[in-house]
């Protein structure tokens, strides 16, 4: 193989040697192929390049950067049942190179599952999901906050499923979640620990199995590593129904009611009630469209002058099959973080603050065989706010391969 000396073309180089070679390998190596997918048969793998033009890179107001990155994704997915135990696992790395920042950065995410059926109405699950991104300039938006770090996120769990009768199924999940940001001069306000558990019983009601209700009670404590003010814990019992009209469209809705206690003495405790609604629709084996709204959800803030703040949250999404070998999908979101003076940390000023932040993002894919697939993709953010130099908008072009295999 030749050596690629300008970094700029290696990605590029190396997807297209792999992409050769794995054509030739199929083509020539038919016996060997079939050892080798007796061997793997049970994991998936997705290698994709994208080029993305960026035309804000470091999310800023007033000067703007544009940049041209290359992205490498190597997946792998794997699941198999084994009699009463059913294991699954996948893998996916990025990396990405952005050519005038002479800019690398590397992520890596990961999610393992396994789960035990001892007797037909009982299971028990263990699960654990772990992200760690790379420390670098380039800014990431994550919850309330504009970021140019490295973090490390942990959630493992547990869930049991006990089914009380043909129509009740008692439901309760344990959780763990760490978020530790890799410059430690810059975490004081962003390190916590999160332990929260969910339970809750489903009922099938009026004897219509497509009519579901639920009841149960969320409980979550948050720990700020380097900032025991801004911990808090919070009870919230909820109920919700789920109505399915088979082959039309299923249709959700849950309202909770929250305890909110706050650590710092001198900040007010708080209740808050939130709700969700959803609809999924298949309007035919070609359509498909979800929309979701989240009202009056306290979400712990990352700032270093807000406890919390109350999310309200609008996702739309649209998908059609132009042909069986051509996919064209859109989505949009629109948020509203509204941070109260009350929810501001005691000692800081009391000041109310809004965040309007919109995501559009729109893919046309086309499979060019059985194991390739090319897409064109279009990304905007705009962020509106009146917290200051924290406005942006931000487009991304990008076009891509995906071999799968």
């Amino acid at each position: 193989m030749i050596p690629i000396k300008n970094k700029r073309f290696k990605v590029l180089s190396f997807f297209l040697y792999f992409c050769l070679s794995l054509n030739a390998w199929g083509q020539e190596n038919a016996s060997e192929q079939n050892s080798f997918k007796t061997f793997l048969k049970d994991i998936d793998f997705t290698t994709r390049i994208k080029l993305e033009h960026d035309d804000n890179i470091f999310l800023s107001e007033t000067d703007e950067n544009s940049d041209l990155k290359q992205i490498l994704t190597q997946g792998m997915k794997y699941s198999k049942s084994f009699g009463k135990q059913y294991v699954s696992w996948n893998y996916v790395g990025n990396y990405s190179y952005f050519d005038g920042e002479s800019e690398e950065v590397l992520s890596h995410s990961g999610k393992v599952l396994y789960s035990y059926r001892p007797y037909d109405k009982f299971s028990i699950g263990l699960k654990n999901d772990v992200t760690w991104l790379q420390n670098s300039n380039i800014t990431t938006a994550i919850s309330d906050r504009l970021l140019a770090l490295g973090y490390t996120q942990v959630m493992p769990g547990i869930q049991v499923k006990y089914e009380m009768g043909p129509a009740t199924t008692f439901v309760s999940d344990l959780g763990y979640q760490s978020l530790n940001v890799s410059d430690d001069a810059n975490d004081t306000f962003i390190d916590n620990d999160e332990f929260k558990t969910k339970t809750a019983l489903n009922q099938v009601l009026f004897d219509d199995r497509n009519l579901l209700g639920t009841a149960g009670f969320d409980w979550e404590r948050v720990n700020f590593t380097h900032t025991a003010a801004k911990g808090s814990a919070t009870t919230r019992p909820f109920i919700g129904l789920l109505k399915k009209f088979p082959g039309v469209v299923n249709a959700a809705a849950e309202i909770g009611f929250a305890d909110i206690d706050i650590e710092n003495p001198d900040d007010e405790d708080d209740n808050n009630v939130d709700f969700t609604v959803s609809l999924e629709s298949v309007f035919s084996l070609y359509t498909k469209l979800n929309a979701s709204y989240t009202g009056m959800n306290k979400s712990h803030s990352l700032r270093s002058d807000y406890v919390q703040y109350t999310s309200n949250l609008v996702n739309l999404g649209l998908s059609h099959a132009i042909s069986p070998k051509s996919l064209l999908s859109a989505n949009y979101s629109y948020e509203l973080q509204d941070f109260d003076s009350i929810d501001a940390i005691a000692g800081s000023p009391r000041v109310d603050h809004e965040a309007n932040i919109y995501n559009v993002n729109l893919a046309f894919n086309q499979q060019l065989n059985s194991w390739l697939t090319a897409e064109v993709s279009y990304g905007h953010v705009t962020r509106d706010t009146d917290f200051a130099s924290e406005s942006y908008e931000d487009n991304k072009y990008g076009i891509g391969l995906t071999a799968r295999y």
